[in-house]
């Protein structure tokens, strides 16, 4: 991130501006380390610069906070924002909230903007599966677990290794040896 940093203000040095694009750069790069004070801190200078945040710019900060526990939260209330200043949702916001909730422990909240999703119309990804059904391998729920599995079935969802890990996961802590060897 040091090197991203220098990259910045050397741009900055010589005078080219930043753009959207910059800064969700820059805010991605800090949502991975987990540092969402400073995602917000970007999302504010970007404003201030005259900027507008875009969605991306959004998904950035929900997840920052999604990846830090205990703050999903804050997460939902960046969500709230996005949409409050008339931005869409995408499969990657609703997937980083949905990621955020799952971490926290808050199945329910994970499994309503799954469905909140579904009734906007917009089309779950492979990671928005992993992460729901993330939330219920966390929670010890086999029955939700297997819902969601059959579900992604139906829609013709191809797994990767994170997700059948998750399902494997999920079964053989509940004691579902079968279920997990099926799988």
């Amino acid at each position: 991130i040091e090197e991203v940093e220098g990259l910045f203000a050397e741009m900055r040095g010589k005078g080219l501006k930043p753009t959207s694009a910059t800064y969700n750069i820059l805010m991605d790069a800090y949502a991975r380390r987990m540092q969402p004070d400073i995602v917000e801190t970007l999302l504010k200078e970007m404003e201030g610069l005259g900027l507008e945040p875009n969605v991306k710019s959004y998904t950035c900060l929900i997840s920052a906070y999604g990846r830090t526990k205990k703050m999903s939260d804050m997460a939902a209330d960046a969500f709230l924002r996005m949409k409050k200043v008339g931005l869409k949702p995408t499969s990657h916001s609703y997937t980083a909230l949905i990621h955020a909730y799952s971490v926290s422990g808050w199945h329910e909240k994970a499994y309503a903007s799954f469905e909140e999703m579904c009734k906007e119309g917009i089309k779950p990804s492979v990671e928005t599966y992993t992460s729901l059904l993330d939330a219920f391998r966390r929670c010890g729920d086999v029955e939700k677990l297997t819902e969601i599995w059959k579900l992604m079935l139906r829609e013709r969802i191809q797994g990767t290794r994170v997700t059948y890990n998750t399902l494997l996961d999920g079964f053989a802590k509940q004691g579902h040896y079968i279920e997990a060897r099926d799988v």
